[in-house]
């Protein structure tokens, strides 16, 4: 029982661990459109599911027939706004800045689950949020932001957005855990099929680089199998630890963007890093204590 308890703890922190080669991912497959990315992550996303149905010997139907028709809905916008914004504001903002800005959705989810769930927004929650959304300010800063004549680029508007809608569908599924994750299967297969048309029919399928393409494929496999491993993690495995894991999660983006040299670390960027994580942990304080 305890070896199970373990392997399921560190197949939780493995999710992390894939989830923060998004960033970099985005920022390597350059050239790829964000729908034609968005088909193809969210394909290899749905072949994953197939596989282990296959291998389990798993019939998904009846765990699918008892999600409601307009809570799939509702996943899939959210699920096609937040990749197809996270695509488009690397591509259009230093990949640092847009990944620190996206980065906020854990703090966003504990803030929306409580609003939600019709609890009460405390101190912690509050600080939470002024250390979130101040690393961005220091991030700004950095790069020479006039508080007095600040315009956003679209790029970080755009990070914001996929920050938002990440975590508002997150925190609204925390009132219906029943669910099964095999939801996101059809998700994930909705939108590669939606995705997949809106870039051959209605874009005249803008051509992308082969290495590129195979980039998004072969990190796919990773990141949409953190879906799985994530839920593994946290139903069966210590659900303290797997959470403090995804406090590195930023950490781990940025590092990858350094090494992959798209992004360079300055003081700044590393203020703003450390006061996000800092945002995120001061905000799932006593949720990650209780365990």
């Amino acid at each position: 029982m305890k070896n199970k308890r373990r392997l399921a703890t560190v197949c939780g922190g493995f999710a992390v661990l894939f989830w923060s080669l998004a960033a970099p991912t985005v920022a390597a497959a350059e050239g790829v459109n964000p729908f034609l990315f968005a088909a193809l992550a969210h394909g290899v996303g749905f072949c994953l599911f197939a596989c282990r149905w296959m291998i389990l010997r798993e019939n998904p139907l009846p765990e699918l027939k008892k999600v409601p028709g307009w809570f799939f809905l509702a996943a899939l916008a959210s699920i096609v706004t937040h990749e197809l914004t996270w695509v488009s504001s690397v591509q259009q903002a230093p990949p640092l800045e847009a990944t620190l800005i996206i980065y906020l959705w854990p703090l966003l989810v504990v803030v929306f689950t409580t609003l939600f769930l019709k609890e009460r927004l405390d101190a912690r929650h509050i600080a939470g949020v002024a250390l979130g959304f101040g690393g961005i300010i220091v991030m700004m800063i950095g790069r020479g932001l006039d508080l007095l004549h600040f315009v956003p680029a679209p790029g970080h508007l755009l990070a914001l957005v996929c920050a938002l809608s990440g975590a508002l569908f997150l925190a609204f599924s925390a009132r219906y855990k029943y669910l099964s994750n095999n939801l996101f299967s059809v998700v994930f297969l909705s939108s590669s099929i939606i995705n997949a048309c809106i870039w051959f029919f209605a874009l005249s399928a803008p051509p992308a680089p082969v290495h590129s393409v195979m980039i998004v494929v072969i990190a796919g496999v990773f990141i949409m199998s953190g879906y799985m491993l994530w839920d593994y993690g946290i139903k069966n495995g210590n659900s303290r630890l797997v959470t403090l894991f995804s406090f590195l999660t930023p950490v781990l983006a940025t590092f990858h963007l350094v090494v992959l040299g798209k992004a360079a670390l300055s003081i700044y960027m590393a203020v703003a890093l450390a006061m996000v994580v800092a945002g995120i942990f001061v905000a799932r304080r006593k949720e990650v204590l209780a365990g």
